[in-house]
């Protein structure tokens, strides 16, 4: 609940008119009798769609009101209910075919939360300082409604009052600059701010929702039958090219300027109106005075006319030659002092992004919820970014962003990966590496685009050095197996002798159905398993074994097909791991992994997009693998470890790769210290009885130990 005293102001914007009341935006502040709304505060939001819709007011309605019902129906922690809230939201722009953003602030128990999915703007205006969120503007590539998730930016920030808050669409961005709608939130009273945005609108189509804390809601102070507002008068001055002099004298005669730190963003905007009135004044007297002198000068009397006589030789006039030397001293003079003056105010506004963001990072010491201290974190790196931006390679700044990633690091349980090794590069066109699999000291590589499997075996003291098994592959397309002949190589899997099935090796399916085993000691050749094909059979992608069971993934038809060995292969008809109603869709699968017995033996699926699911003989199980700071995206392989129960999870789209457990709960992200390889991984595998990663990318396999 919140104790605090508040005033809401709406404005909505279209071609000069302005409205009270804005259909995007809605304040919601439960009353005493609603308990369970006091506990959970006070919501603000604001929505913006991009893109022109036939009817908007219909889907910000719809909009708002799903995030209010599932913001307080939500029964977890305020920022988990944001977070739960938008996703929904999302969900609804997606049905709709909408793509927009938008910004959500609770204030509970004088705190300060704000949800943000770009595009979106909220100003926050404290007694002494005034924040932008996002602090920079951010690109749209993944807004609410898009084909991926977003990702959600989360702020928190202690309330001091007096404090005003802005929620506006990011449109005023392109109408007036960052720091004067930042000045605009410093006016006096919600009123007054609402009618400064006014003045900043024009006639473009703005929206804007304004809450104060400790802050009038009356109209602003007026004295001596005039309004003390001294950012509407800047504001006409700029927009409609009014008299600088006019701009200058409304600044000195304004009795009712708020007084602010000299670090506010507001300040900053108001010395900058100062310093531009002043120097064009003095620029426009001194010329008044010089082209004053430069006419001659009328005479007084009329003189009686006299006899021509001699004239003497007249004298030049210097006044040219004063004016050609003046004039650009002048220039220079005034161009120096505009110089000057903006240099001063990036020293200005460098210093406060620098004290902004270490405020942001001091404030997350000893903090328990890391969802919070991340939120503050990256605030501080957007600040200290933009800092860098008006001083590139400060050390300062730079020295501050290293100890604002080693926290990031921390709350974001990220484990920096030690030098790959490389074991084996590949080279020459054609290629598509597609697998990697470890057995004993026996490591095999597929190419998919080869058709061939390699294999080589670990030094037994060098882990880091393998030699290759024989003269070339194990299996290639062509090869004679028996009486059938390998095709085009689709996938590779370990079969181990379990029950029924007798044998051990590898066990490679092609594209045709043919299905060959190879002794990884090379004491006999590939040999030829029978395997029975199920109706319309096409492009089988992913293979797996368990307990002497044979499985194939086939995504066009939306199954996975179970093969029980018999008679030295596995001749009988497969069973359908999914039933004929399960509706199962199977598009975008990129892996397929099945979980030791220990591990209960569970079918897990990996999408393209970053979505891992779970299933038990054939069922859905409750699984969601979300990641602290950054979602899943182009995920091409994972690897599920039959000891520990964890999943690994390559994240080529964010050039890491991360650890879950059994539950989806996330564990770890790993790192590299520098370098993108691992944006180019195309398969993993996790030796757990030697703590190593086994990278297959796009032209070399590697190998890393896990630091634990």
């Amino acid at each position: 609940m919140t104790s605090l005293q508040t005033n809401v102001g709406q404005l909505s914007a279209t071609g000069g008119v302005c409205q009270s009341w804005a259909p995007n935006a809605r304040a919601v502040e439960p009353t005493v009798s609603d308990r369970l709304g006091q506990r959970k505060g006070n919501l603000y939001v604001l929505t913006e769609l991009l893109g022109s819709q036939p009817s908007p007011q219909v889907l910000y309605r719809q909009i708002v009101n799903v995030i209010q019902r599932v913001y307080y129906e939500a029964p977890s922690s305020v920022t988990a209910a944001l977070q739960s809230a938008i996703v929904e939201a999302h969900l609804l722009l997606q049905e709709a075919g909408v793509t927009g953003g938008v910004s959500c602030v609770v204030l509970r128990d004088a705190e300060i939360y704000i949800a943000q999915v770009a595009p979106a703007l909220v100003v926050v205006a404290h007694p002494t300082i005034v924040q932008l969120f996002p602090a920079s503007p951010m690109a749209f590539d993944n807004p609410l409604g898009g084909k991926t998730r977003p990702e959600i930016g989360l702020f928190h920030s202690p309330v001091e009052t007096p404090t005003a808050i802005l929620l506006a669409n990011s449109r005023w961005l392109s109408r007036v600059e960052p720091k004067m709608l930042a000045g605009a939130t410093t006016a006096s009273g919600v009123s007054g701010i609402l009618d400064v945005l006014r003045e900043f609108a024009g006639r473009a189509n703005l929206s804007a929702m304004v809450v104060g804390l400790g802050v009038p809601a009356d109209a602003p102070e007026v004295r001596d039958g005039r309004e003390v507002e001294a950012w509407v008068e800047q504001v006409r001055g700029e927009v409609e090219e009014e008299d600088v002099y006019q701009t200058e004298r409304d600044w000195e005669e304004s009795p009712g300027e708020r007084a602010e730190s000299a670090h506010s963003v507001g300040d900053m905007a108001r010395d900058a109106g100062r310093g531009v009135a002043t120097i064009g004044a003095r620029l426009a007297d001194s010329a008044k005075i010089l082209g004053g002198r430069m006419l001659p000068e009328a005479e007084a009397v009329t003189r009686k006319r006299a006899r021509p006589r001699e004239r003497p030789e007249r004298k030049h006039s210097r006044w040219p030659v004063i004016v050609a030397v003046v004039m650009p001293l002048l220039v220079a003079l005034v161009a120096a002092g505009l110089w000057w003056q903006r240099g001063w105010e990036r020293d200005q506004q460098f210093t406060s992004m620098l004290q902004g963001a270490r405020a942001a990072l001091d404030g997350t010491v000893g903090m328990e919820d890391e969802a919070l201290a991340r939120g503050q974190l990256r605030d501080a790196e957007g600040r200290i970014t933009e800092a860098l931006l008006l001083r590139p390679g400060d050390p300062d700044a730079e020295s501050l962003r290293q100890e604002i990633q080693r926290e990031l690091d921390r709350v974001n349980h990220v484990v920096t990966l030690p030098m790959l090794m490389p074991l084996q590069q590949y080279s020459g066109i054609g290629r598509d590496l597609g697998c990697v699999l470890l057995s004993g000291r026996n490591v095999f590589v597929l190419d998919r685009g080869k058709d061939e499997v390699y294999q080589y075996q670990l030094d037994p003291d060098l882990h880091d050095v393998v030699e290759p098994v024989g003269e070339g592959p194990v299996i290639q397309k062509g090869q004679q197996a028996g009486q059938a002949v390998v095709s085009e190589l689709a996938d590779m899997s370990w079969l181990t002798a379990v029950g029924n099935q007798d044998k051990s090796g590898l066990l490679v399916l092609d594209q045709a159905g043919g299905l060959f085993l190879s002794d990884a000691t090379g004491m006999w050749q590939p040999i030829h398993l029978p395997l029975q094909l199920p109706k319309d059979w096409r492009y089988p992608q992913s293979a797996e074994t368990y307990q002497g069971n044979f499985y194939v993934l086939e995504p066009s038809l939306h199954q996975i097909f179970r093969y029980v060995p018999s008679g030295g292969g596995y001749g009988e008809t497969p069973t359908d791991y999914f039933e004929d109603n399960a509706l199962i869709n199977l598009g975008g699968v990129v892996d397929m992994a099945i979980s030791s017995e220990l591990c209960g033996g569970h079918v897990y699926l990996l999408y393209r997009n970053g979505i891992l699911t779970k299933y038990t003989w054939g069922s859905p199980e409750p699984f969601e693998a979300d990641v602290l700071d950054q979602r899943l995206q182009d995920t091409p392989a994972f690897f599920s470890s039959a000891d520990e129960c964890h999943l690994y999870v390559a994240d080529a789209g964010n050039n890491r790769i991360v650890e879950f457990d059994a539950n989806g709960t996330f564990q770890h992200q790993y790192r590299l210290a520098e370098g993108d390889t691992l944006r180019s991984v195309r398969s993993l595998f996790v030796d757990e009885a030697d703590d190593a990663f086994y990278i297959l990318t796009d032209d070399a396999l590697y190998r890393t130990p896990i630091p634990r």
